[in-house]
């Protein structure tokens, strides 16, 4: 199909760890926030 998947990978790996340096540099509370949000786990949205 002509389709780079394997590019599409990388490009996803290398954003995330993009963000997750630059949070780590200018903003460590932010990292710290995400990486609890994560280690909770899903719940249901406050309507």
């Amino acid at each position: 199909d002509n389709i780079a998947h394997d590019a599409h990978l990388w490009g996803a790996v290398y954003g995330i760890v993009f963000m997750v340096v630059l949070a780590a540099l200018f903003s460590p509370n932010l990292l710290r926030f995400f990486i609890d949000q994560l280690l909770q786990g899903p719940s249901m949205p406050n309507f």
